[in-house]
């Protein structure tokens, strides 16, 4: 498995969606839809993974931002939160559901939020935050999402890449370090 993330327009312009995940050829499956709901749509790439893609999972989070009304219509499937840093506070963005393609049944939620003038919303892979410190303890997402709301508007790749390497007790990270920052104004 391979880790992607996507921000695409939908051919209206009224909508903007965004997905992170592993991938399992959910690119695939994700490319043939029309940025829909994110309960719709994993309702879909289930069934997209039951027709030949057989004893495959992936995990992802899904948001479709509407502009006009500035609502972000979000849902996740194992996969860990995205951040939502606004009026001085920061929101783990997810809803609980396994992974997609792992329990033939399994029921998908959805919310919603309104993003405020100059939030971020941050999309990760939890490789930027699952690192070994020299205590032996795991930073977590709260301990990155503790950092990032301090950093706010100087928040950058590179970092996001220095926190972790000064958290790190390794020279190399272990796993894949996937970050995008959001800017709605």
């Amino acid at each position: 498995m391979f880790f992607s993330i996507r921000c695409m327009w939908t051919w209206s312009r009224s909508r903007i969606a965004v997905h992170i995940g592993t991938q399992c050829d959910a690119d695939a499956i994700f490319a043939e839809r029309r940025f829909s709901i994110p309960k719709i749509s994993f309702g879909r790439f289930k069934h997209g993974l039951s027709h030949g893609i057989e004893q495959q999972y992936f995990t992802i989070w899904y948001g479709v931002f509407t502009p006009k009304d500035r609502r972000l219509t979000y849902g996740s499937a194992g996969h860990p939160a995205v951040l939502s840093i606004q009026e001085g506070k920061v929101l783990q963005l997810r809803t609980k559901a396994p992974p997609i393609g792992c329990i033939e049944n399994a029921r998908f939620q959805e919310e919603i939020c309104v993003l405020e003038p100059a939030s971020h919303l941050i999309l990760l892979s939890d490789g930027v935050y699952e690192l070994e410190r020299s205590n032996g303890s795991t930073a977590t997402l709260d301990d990155f999402a503790e950092w990032a709301l301090g950093e706010r508007d100087l928040l950058t790749v590179r970092s996001a890449w220095e926190w972790a390497q000064r958290i790190s007790i390794r020279p190399k990270l272990d796993d894949d370090f996937s970050i995008l920052d959001l800017r709605f104004a």
